[in-house]
């Protein structure tokens, strides 16, 4: 992005987070009266985006200036971040629909994937986050996919990929299905239906004594957490319906990049938002052309009362998030009061929808399987439970 009178522009973004105005007066109030040909903001021009002038025919007369100008340039970076990724991601696929790609550069490619993913999912909503806090409301900074993971517990923050990747360089079988070991260290064993307490000192190994049968005897384990480690299950009956490594990939709805048909098919996927891109980019630069900065802003009216969700007002109309702070949820324009608020919602609608189909769901990192273990019993019968 490049930006002549640097200072003059700054200057009226920077006022945004003045107090005592709203967001829209700030930037009104702000706007110095002169406009001289020298202050011009110039976007990317990857895939014919926006250029715009205050000189130049493309924004009316007396060009589109102050919250104008700022909402169009938020609404262009946006819809150029998501292009990007998209564009990365088509790469990555279309290399990966290559016939002779060894399991370690699919997994490789995969990881890298599931990166772009995660980075596509936050910019689809920086936009109406942006407009959100412009208007002095509190948003998640948080805008990336989690899904817990018992491994994160003890210390160890591998992905699925990621480990599935260690096996590989180890040598081992990847496609497996997982379980994980909650790991404790013994301090006391109390026998059920008896006065009978065994105490273990701390650092020594532990053995059940030969008289106690672990299958029939209820026992009472007192210890400490001791972190916890991933294993590949065994395929006994108590596995069944996990899913293996493949599996969870194929089920996520991700770019599956980990065979070469599955990734020509996730390459056409990739054409078609492509595709969509280009279209919705043909709109909003007709819309500009189209539009003066009078239509834009001209108002419908509308308040914030009625509906459900938290209902505040901007500069494009009302929006709305499922909680009074905002955290942990994403605003969204829902009662647009002009035709630049209108443009706004229908911008944000689409990278909503390249978000669904693309970047909604999350490989699963939860496992099916959990097994309990002792880091200082030499014989101890574990608990499984799925």
């Amino acid at each position: 992005m490049q930006v002549n009178g640097a200072a003059d522009f700054f200057s009226r973004i920077a006022s945004l987070g003045r107090t005592g105005t709203t967001a829209w007066e700030r930037l009104r109030f702000n706007t110095p009266t002169a406009q001289g040909n020298v202050d011009t903001v110039s976007l990317s021009d990857i895939g014919k985006r926006l250029s715009f002038h205050r000189s130049e025919s493309l924004l009316g007369n007396g060009g589109k200036t102050g919250p104008t100008n700022t909402i169009l340039a938020l609404m262009d970076k946006s819809m150029s971040d998501v292009e990007s990724i998209l564009n990365k991601m088509n790469s990555l696929a279309e290399d990966a629909g290559k016939e002779g790609l060894s399991d370690l550069d699919r997994i490789n490619k995969q990881i890298e994937m599931e990166e772009l993913r995660a980075r596509l999912y936050s910019a689809s909503k920086s936009m109406t986050h942006s407009l959100a806090k412009m208007s002095g409301q509190e948003t998640s900074g948080e805008l990336t996919l989690v899904e817990a993971s018992p491994g994160i517990w003890g210390g160890d923050h591998r992905t699925l990929l990621e480990r599935a990747r260690d096996r590989i360089e180890n040598g081992e079988e990847w496609d497996v299905v997982e379980g994980y070991r909650y790991l404790h260290t013994i301090e006391e064993v109390r026998i059920g239906g008896t006065d009978r307490s065994i105490k273990i000192e701390k650092g020594e190994r532990f053995e059940l004594p030969d008289d106690i049968d672990p299958e029939n005897a209820v026992l009472c384990c007192i210890g400490t957490p001791a972190g916890g480690e991933w294993f590949v299950c065994d395929g006994d009956s108590d596995t069944e319906g996990a899913l293996s490594v493949r599996q969870k990939i194929q089920a996520s709805g991700t770019i599956n990049l980990m065979d070469a048909k599955s990734a020509q098919e996730g390459l056409a996927r990739l054409k078609v938002e492509l595709r969509d891109m280009k279209s919705m980019r043909e709109k909003l630069t007709a819309f500009i052309k189209g539009c003066s900065a009078e239509d834009m802003t001209q108002t419908f009216g509308g308040d914030v009362s009625g509906g459900k969700g938290f209902l505040f007002n901007t500069v494009l109309g009302v929006m709305k998030t499922q909680t009074v702070t905002g955290l942990n949820a994403t605003p969204k324009l829902v009662r647009p009061t002009s035709c630049l608020g209108e443009m706004f919602a229908r911008v944000d609608s689409f990278l909503q929808k390249v978000a669904r189909n693309l970047a909604e769901h999350m490989i699963a990192e939860a496992v099916q399987v959990t097994d309990a273990g002792y880091t200082n019993a030499d014989r101890f019968v574990s608990s499984r439970k799925v």
